[in-house]
């Protein structure tokens, strides 16, 4: 019997007996010591048939509570009792590493169960997988803590789904830039379109378009399984619904008032297309080889432009998110509206 990696998973061999001896009492020092120096090599672990009882789930629980390493956790058949179940539940609400732990074939039963239930109700939302086969637990409590974890393994689709979006939309916006540099290098005719640093600028454009178009598309499929699988966009519906139709209702407007010939105010949108083009067309002539013989004062009055380019396009989607905000803002008032006037209606009809 000893401490050593299994396919990846470190595992504590214990023998078939029911009793917790000193040497598995040795073995599991040893993995208690490793987990509390955080071992790199201890985010899979088994610990099953240990019979640690609730002795061995106290000392455990100490050091689940300062591990940042552990993931995954194999507690099956270790006579841990509900106050063992409590300590090691208690210790999960300061641990936010764990995603799974398995407590099968103990004997924690409600009360144990029940305090599972309030840490994850308060102060955990990583744990998403917890078995509790054959611990005399109430059916009713067991709905509750599947009710729960189901709650944590949706919170933990959507953070990614965050993290992803977080990710795809400056690639998204690189992207574009790229592409559209390029396409403004493809239209250089002469000499200039076939000079050494053209060549040059489209052979390192073409390379980051490709690999860039790879990542975008990696990305985005990944965005679009969280977003079938998650709850964000069950939850963020209908105010998605009301920001599509704001975008409807305004191009509407504009195509009705072009049909009838009338001038009308360039839209938002509008207005950020043509300040992207302006600032895409600035950076286009900062790379063009003549650039570098032009003098300081001439460089500083194109740069001053550049970054005045950068700041409308800021302005802009300043004014955008302040449409939106509004827009929203009078949904919601015309919502609650409509709950007063349900609200405020007499009751038509009485059974007795």
């Amino acid at each position: 019997r000893q401490v050593a990696p299994s396919n990846g998973k470190w595992m504590v061999r214990a023998a078939a007996d029911t009793m917790m001896t000193a040497q598995r009492k040795s073995e599991m020092d040893t993995v208690l010591r490793r987990l509390n120096r955080n071992d790199n090599r201890m985010g899979d672990l088994s610990m099953s048939w240990l019979m640690m009882g609730d002795f061995g789930a106290e000392s455990l629980s100490d050091v689940l509570k300062v591990n940042t390493v552990l993931q995954t956790l194999d507690l099956y058949q270790n006579d841990i009792g509900p106050k063992g179940g409590v300590l090691i539940s208690r210790a999960l609400r300061s641990n936010v590493n764990l995603t799974s732990l398995n407590l099968s074939m103990n004997n924690i039963g409600d009360e144990g169960a029940s305090d599972f239930c309030e840490t994850l109700r308060n102060g955990n939302s990583t744990l998403t997988k917890l078995s509790l086969a054959n611990n005399h637990v109430n059916p009713v409590v067991l709905r509750d803590l599947n009710s729960l974890l189901d709650r944590n393994t949706s919170y933990k689709m959507d953070k990614e789904w965050h993290d992803v979006k977080n990710k795809l939309l400056p690639l998204e916006y690189k992207l574009t830039g790229f592409q559209m540099r390029m396409e403004k290098l493809e239209e250089l005719e002469g000499e200039l379109a076939e000079s050494e640093a053209v060549k040059d600028q489209k052979i390192m454009l073409s390379g980051k378009i490709e690999e860039m178009t790879d990542q975008v598309a990696k990305l985005t499929k990944r965005e679009d399984v969280l977003l079938e699988e998650g709850t964000w966009l069950r939850r963020n519906f209908l105010r998605l619904k009301r920001a599509v139709t704001l975008r409807s209702n305004v191009q509407k407007a504009v195509d009705r008032m072009k049909k009838q010939g009338k001038e009308h105010k360039a839209t938002l949108e509008e207005l950020r297309t043509q300040a992207a083009e302006k600032l895409m067309e600035a950076q286009r002539v900062a790379l063009l080889p003549e650039y570098g013989k032009w003098s300081a004062e001439r460089r500083k009055e194109h740069e001053t432009l550049i970054a005045e380019l950068k700041l409308e396009a800021q302005r802009i989607r300043t004014l955008e998110r302040a449409a939106a905000a509004r827009f929203e803002a009078v949904a919601a008032q015309e919502v609650a509206d409509n709950k007063e006037e349900e609200g405020s209606k007499p009751e038509t009809g009485v059974l007795f």
